[in-house]
């Protein structure tokens, strides 16, 4: 996306604290607040290009089989985990055949 650091495409991912006031955080902040009461500690965007990569042909995919209703119906969604997972998630993305897994 146009808003990344191009300049940090080198690592595997990278992550960017967000400002209070910035509008990405807002946004995130209301999301997550709709549905869960929880604190927020801090919100940092993961900068993952390959990652994103696979996202943008899969989208792209959706996009041409269910046309540009598709972009309407994409959600934002929230996902809890261990601390010992967060590095591996950023890294490698979310798989969801380890979803309710202990």
């Amino acid at each position: 996306p146009d808003y990344w650091d191009s300049t940090l495409f080198e690592c595997i991912f990278h992550k960017i604290n967000l400002s209070t006031s910035s509008k990405e955080y807002q946004e995130v902040e209301t999301a997550f607040h709709t549905t869960a009461p929880n604190q927020i500690v801090r919100i940092e965007r993961i900068q993952n290009r390959e990652i994103y990569e696979i996202y943008e042909v899969k989208r792209q995919a959706m996009m041409k089989k269910y046309g540009g209703n598709f972009a309407e119906k994409e959600l934002r969604l929230f996902h809890g985990t261990s601390v010992e997972n967060i590095e591996k998630i950023n890294a490698g993305g979310l798989n969801r055949s380890y979803a309710g897994m202990r």
